[in-house]
Protein backbone atom coordinates (compact mmCIF):
# COMPACT_ATOMS: atom_id res chain seq x y z
CA UNK A 1 0.00 0.00 0.00
CA UNK A 2 2.63 2.26 0.81
CA UNK A 3 4.46 1.74 -2.78
CA UNK A 4 1.07 2.33 -4.57
CA UNK A 5 0.19 5.49 -1.87
CA UNK A 6 3.92 6.63 -3.17
CA UNK A 7 3.08 6.00 -7.64
CA UNK A 8 -0.25 7.85 -6.65
CA UNK A 9 1.04 10.71 -5.33
CA UNK A 10 3.52 11.26 -8.22
CA UNK A 11 0.86 11.19 -11.10
CA UNK A 12 0.00 14.37 -12.33
CA UNK A 13 -4.44 14.15 -11.97
CA UNK A 14 -4.62 11.48 -9.43
CA UNK A 15 -4.20 13.63 -6.36
CA UNK A 16 -6.46 16.66 -7.85
CA UNK A 17 -9.06 13.56 -8.43
CA UNK A 18 -9.32 12.32 -5.72
CA UNK A 19 -9.83 15.61 -3.46
CA UNK A 20 -12.50 16.48 -6.35
CA UNK A 21 -14.53 13.30 -5.25
CA UNK A 22 -14.11 13.99 -1.49
CA UNK A 23 -15.86 16.96 -1.73
CA UNK A 24 -18.41 15.74 -3.99
CA UNK A 25 -18.67 12.07 -1.84
CA UNK A 26 -18.47 14.83 1.30
CA UNK A 27 -21.18 16.43 -0.45
CA UNK A 28 -23.37 13.64 -0.98
CA UNK A 29 -23.06 11.90 2.65
CA UNK A 30 -23.84 15.26 4.94
CA UNK A 31 -26.43 16.65 1.94
CA UNK A 32 -29.31 16.76 4.81
CA UNK A 33 -26.94 19.36 6.80
CA UNK A 34 -25.69 21.64 3.40
CA UNK A 35 -29.53 21.81 1.73
CA UNK A 36 -33.07 22.04 3.02
CA UNK A 37 -36.44 20.23 0.98
CA UNK A 38 -35.62 19.48 -2.61
CA UNK A 39 -39.00 19.07 -3.59
CA UNK A 40 -40.02 21.85 -1.41
CA UNK A 41 -41.69 24.41 -3.53
CA UNK A 42 -41.92 28.06 -3.45
CA UNK A 43 -43.34 31.70 -3.94
CA UNK A 44 -40.12 32.88 -5.80
CA UNK A 45 -39.89 31.06 -9.06
CA UNK A 46 -37.25 31.54 -11.61
CA UNK A 47 -35.43 33.75 -8.53
CA UNK A 48 -31.94 34.30 -9.42
CA UNK A 49 -29.16 33.54 -6.96
CA UNK A 50 -29.58 35.32 -3.88
CA UNK A 51 -28.46 35.03 -0.25
CA UNK A 52 -31.80 33.57 0.30
CA UNK A 53 -31.39 31.18 -2.46
CA UNK A 54 -27.52 30.72 -3.18
CA UNK A 55 -28.08 29.09 -6.66
CA UNK A 56 -31.20 30.51 -7.38
CA UNK A 57 -34.71 28.50 -8.10
CA UNK A 58 -36.90 27.03 -11.04
CA UNK A 59 -39.51 27.27 -12.20
CA UNK A 60 -41.53 25.78 -9.23
CA UNK A 61 -39.73 27.64 -6.97
CA UNK A 62 -37.65 24.90 -6.04
CA UNK A 63 -33.96 25.93 -4.54
CA UNK A 64 -31.36 25.18 -6.94
CA UNK A 65 -28.86 24.56 -4.37
CA UNK A 66 -30.81 22.02 -2.43
CA UNK A 67 -31.72 20.14 -5.57
CA UNK A 68 -27.91 20.26 -6.84
CA UNK A 69 -26.63 18.82 -3.00
CA UNK A 70 -29.06 16.13 -3.00
CA UNK A 71 -28.50 15.45 -7.19
CA UNK A 72 -25.06 14.70 -6.09
CA UNK A 73 -26.58 11.11 -4.64
CA UNK A 74 -28.30 10.36 -7.49
CA UNK A 75 -25.37 10.50 -9.80
CA UNK A 76 -22.76 8.95 -7.43
CA UNK A 77 -24.97 5.93 -6.66
CA UNK A 78 -25.60 5.19 -10.60
CA UNK A 79 -21.87 5.76 -11.68
CA UNK A 80 -20.78 3.31 -8.64
CA UNK A 81 -23.48 0.77 -8.94
CA UNK A 82 -23.49 0.61 -12.98
CA UNK A 83 -19.21 0.63 -12.86
CA UNK A 84 -19.45 -2.54 -10.09
CA UNK A 85 -22.06 -4.56 -12.16
CA UNK A 86 -19.38 -3.76 -15.37
CA UNK A 87 -16.59 -5.12 -13.68
CA UNK A 88 -18.14 -7.75 -12.02
CA UNK A 89 -19.52 -8.79 -15.28
CA UNK A 90 -16.55 -8.34 -17.27
CA UNK A 91 -14.15 -9.63 -14.96
CA UNK A 92 -16.03 -13.17 -14.94
CA UNK A 93 -16.34 -13.25 -18.38
CA UNK A 94 -12.99 -12.54 -19.35
CA UNK A 95 -10.91 -14.53 -16.89
CA UNK A 96 -12.77 -17.36 -17.72
CA UNK A 97 -12.55 -16.78 -21.50
CA UNK A 98 -8.55 -16.15 -20.84
CA UNK A 99 -7.63 -18.90 -18.69
CA UNK A 100 -10.26 -21.46 -20.07
CA UNK A 101 -9.25 -20.57 -24.16
CA UNK A 102 -10.51 -22.68 -27.03
CA UNK A 103 -14.25 -22.83 -27.64
CA UNK A 104 -15.08 -21.27 -24.65
CA UNK A 105 -12.53 -18.38 -25.47
CA UNK A 106 -14.04 -18.05 -29.05
CA UNK A 107 -18.10 -18.31 -27.45
CA UNK A 108 -17.25 -15.56 -25.24
CA UNK A 109 -15.60 -13.07 -27.21
CA UNK A 110 -18.34 -13.33 -30.27
CA UNK A 111 -20.46 -12.46 -27.11
CA UNK A 112 -18.54 -9.14 -26.22
CA UNK A 113 -17.93 -8.30 -30.06
CA UNK A 114 -21.46 -8.37 -30.23
CA UNK A 115 -21.63 -6.02 -27.71
CA UNK A 116 -18.98 -3.76 -28.60
CA UNK A 117 -20.87 -3.20 -32.36
CA UNK A 118 -24.19 -2.44 -30.85
CA UNK A 119 -24.99 1.39 -29.90
CA UNK A 120 -24.99 1.41 -26.73
CA UNK A 121 -27.15 4.18 -25.70
CA UNK A 122 -29.88 3.22 -28.26
CA UNK A 123 -29.79 0.04 -26.78
CA UNK A 124 -30.09 1.81 -23.05
CA UNK A 125 -32.97 3.60 -24.49
CA UNK A 126 -34.80 0.69 -26.13
CA UNK A 127 -34.48 -1.70 -22.57
CA UNK A 128 -35.89 1.81 -21.02
CA UNK A 129 -38.58 2.65 -23.05
CA UNK A 130 -39.54 -1.13 -22.80
CA UNK A 131 -39.28 -1.53 -18.91
CA UNK A 132 -39.61 1.27 -17.50
CA UNK A 133 -37.05 4.77 -16.51
CA UNK A 134 -36.87 3.49 -12.74
CA UNK A 135 -33.25 4.32 -11.32
CA UNK A 136 -32.97 0.23 -10.92
CA UNK A 137 -33.04 -0.26 -14.47
CA UNK A 138 -31.08 2.58 -15.57
CA UNK A 139 -28.41 1.23 -13.06
CA UNK A 140 -28.71 -2.26 -14.33
CA UNK A 141 -29.01 -1.41 -17.65
CA UNK A 142 -25.99 0.63 -17.85
CA UNK A 143 -23.88 -1.82 -16.22
CA UNK A 144 -24.90 -4.78 -18.49
CA UNK A 145 -23.82 -2.46 -21.88
CA UNK A 146 -20.38 -1.39 -20.62
CA UNK A 147 -18.85 -4.48 -19.13
CA UNK A 148 -17.07 -5.75 -22.40
CA UNK A 149 -14.04 -3.17 -22.25
CA UNK A 150 -13.42 -4.60 -18.32
CA UNK A 151 -13.84 -8.26 -20.29
CA UNK A 152 -10.90 -7.36 -22.52
CA UNK A 153 -9.17 -6.14 -19.88
CA UNK A 154 -8.88 -8.93 -17.65
CA UNK A 155 -9.05 -11.40 -20.82
CA UNK A 156 -5.88 -10.15 -21.55
CA UNK A 157 -4.68 -10.64 -17.88
CA UNK A 158 -5.16 -13.97 -17.83
CA UNK A 159 -4.02 -15.03 -20.85
CA UNK A 160 -1.06 -13.85 -19.76
CA UNK A 161 -1.13 -14.92 -16.12
CA UNK A 162 -1.95 -18.96 -16.81
CA UNK A 163 1.15 -19.25 -18.30
CA UNK A 164 3.37 -17.63 -15.49
CA UNK A 165 5.32 -19.83 -12.82
CA UNK A 166 3.21 -19.60 -9.97
CA UNK A 167 0.31 -20.37 -11.66
CA UNK A 168 1.78 -23.90 -13.48
CA UNK A 169 3.16 -24.85 -9.83
CA UNK A 170 -0.27 -24.56 -8.80
CA UNK A 171 -1.93 -26.85 -11.31
CA UNK A 172 0.48 -29.19 -10.29
CA UNK A 173 -0.28 -29.57 -6.98
CA UNK A 174 -3.54 -30.11 -8.02
CA UNK A 175 -5.30 -27.03 -7.68
CA UNK A 176 -8.77 -26.53 -9.80
CA UNK A 177 -8.73 -24.57 -12.43
CA UNK A 178 -11.71 -22.31 -10.64
CA UNK A 179 -9.64 -22.59 -7.82
CA UNK A 180 -6.62 -21.06 -9.19
CA UNK A 181 -8.92 -18.58 -11.42
CA UNK A 182 -10.50 -17.18 -8.13
CA UNK A 183 -6.91 -17.23 -6.18
CA UNK A 184 -4.16 -16.54 -8.54
CA UNK A 185 -5.66 -14.97 -12.21
CA UNK A 186 -8.32 -12.76 -10.85
CA UNK A 187 -6.17 -11.24 -7.78
CA UNK A 188 -3.30 -10.51 -9.80
CA UNK A 189 -4.51 -9.40 -13.00
CA UNK A 190 -7.57 -7.06 -11.51
CA UNK A 191 -5.33 -3.80 -12.09
CA UNK A 192 -6.23 -2.45 -15.13
CA UNK A 193 -9.81 -2.98 -14.97
CA UNK A 194 -9.63 -1.21 -11.55
CA UNK A 195 -8.46 2.27 -13.38
CA UNK A 196 -11.08 1.17 -16.30
CA UNK A 197 -14.14 0.95 -13.30
CA UNK A 198 -13.20 4.15 -12.32
CA UNK A 199 -13.48 6.15 -15.67
CA UNK A 200 -16.59 4.16 -16.04
CA UNK A 201 -18.40 5.84 -13.50
CA UNK A 202 -17.60 8.72 -14.96
CA UNK A 203 -19.11 7.16 -18.37
CA UNK A 204 -22.15 5.77 -16.36
CA UNK A 205 -22.69 9.33 -15.08
CA UNK A 206 -22.98 10.57 -18.46
CA UNK A 207 -24.78 8.47 -19.87
CA UNK A 208 -27.92 8.80 -16.74
CA UNK A 209 -27.74 12.82 -16.95
CA UNK A 210 -28.40 11.88 -20.83
CA UNK A 211 -31.21 9.86 -20.20
CA UNK A 212 -32.66 12.39 -18.06
CA UNK A 213 -32.03 14.79 -20.55
CA UNK A 214 -33.96 13.08 -23.20
CA UNK A 215 -37.20 12.55 -20.12
CA UNK A 216 -36.23 8.84 -19.38
CA UNK A 217 -34.81 9.15 -16.10
CA UNK A 218 -36.40 8.38 -13.21
CA UNK A 219 -39.10 11.21 -12.53
CA UNK A 220 -39.32 10.54 -8.56
CA UNK A 221 -35.47 11.27 -7.94
CA UNK A 222 -33.92 14.46 -8.03
CA UNK A 223 -30.92 13.64 -10.44
CA UNK A 224 -28.17 16.38 -12.00
CA UNK A 225 -29.32 15.78 -15.80
CA UNK A 226 -33.17 16.04 -14.71
CA UNK A 227 -32.66 19.20 -13.68
CA UNK A 228 -31.00 20.53 -16.46
CA UNK A 229 -33.92 19.25 -18.68
CA UNK A 230 -36.48 21.25 -16.89
CA UNK A 231 -34.18 24.18 -16.99
CA UNK A 232 -34.16 24.03 -21.25
CA UNK A 233 -36.78 26.64 -21.44
CA UNK A 234 -35.51 28.96 -19.45
CA UNK A 235 -32.04 28.81 -20.51
CA UNK A 236 -32.76 32.46 -21.91
CA UNK A 237 -34.17 33.84 -18.59
CA UNK A 238 -33.12 31.42 -16.14
CA UNK A 239 -29.97 29.72 -17.04
CA UNK A 240 -29.28 29.12 -13.33
CA UNK A 241 -31.54 26.32 -13.32
CA UNK A 242 -29.14 24.41 -15.91
CA UNK A 243 -25.64 25.87 -15.41
CA UNK A 244 -25.27 24.73 -11.82
CA UNK A 245 -26.22 20.82 -12.32
CA UNK A 246 -24.50 20.82 -15.26
CA UNK A 247 -21.23 22.47 -13.89
CA UNK A 248 -21.50 20.20 -11.24
CA UNK A 249 -21.44 16.66 -14.40
CA UNK A 250 -18.47 18.47 -15.47
CA UNK A 251 -16.85 18.55 -11.89
CA UNK A 252 -17.52 15.14 -11.02
CA UNK A 253 -16.46 13.29 -14.40
CA UNK A 254 -13.30 15.06 -13.98
CA UNK A 255 -13.00 13.44 -10.96
CA UNK A 256 -13.63 10.57 -11.66
CA UNK A 257 -11.16 11.02 -15.32
CA UNK A 258 -8.39 12.46 -12.96
CA UNK A 259 -8.75 9.29 -10.44
CA UNK A 260 -8.55 6.76 -13.27
CA UNK A 261 -5.69 8.23 -14.59
CA UNK A 262 -3.97 8.40 -11.25
CA UNK A 263 -4.62 4.75 -10.61
CA UNK A 264 -3.69 3.77 -14.16
CA UNK A 265 -0.06 5.30 -12.77
CA UNK A 266 0.16 3.36 -9.82
CA UNK A 267 -1.10 0.05 -10.88
CA UNK A 268 0.07 0.31 -14.72
CA UNK A 269 2.89 -2.46 -14.44
CA UNK A 270 5.23 -0.43 -16.88
CA UNK A 271 4.99 2.83 -14.81
CA UNK A 272 6.48 0.84 -11.50
CA UNK A 273 9.42 -0.66 -14.03
CA UNK A 274 10.02 2.83 -14.64
CA UNK A 275 9.86 3.56 -11.18
CA UNK A 276 12.13 0.79 -10.47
Amino acid sequence: MSAFWSLFRQSRYGPWGLAILALVVGTAVFAPYLAGDPFALGDLTLAPPSRAHLLGTDHLGRDVWSMTVYGSRVSLVVGITAALVSAGVGIALGAVAGYFGGWVDEVISKITDVFLMTPTFFLILIVVVMFGNSMFYVMLVIGLTIWPANARLMRAQALTLRERTFTMAARALGDSSWRILLRHIIPNGIYPVIANTTLQMAGAILTEAGLSFLGLGDPNTVSWGQMIYTGRPYLVTAPWVSFFPGLAIVITVMGFYFLGDGLNFALNPRFKERQG
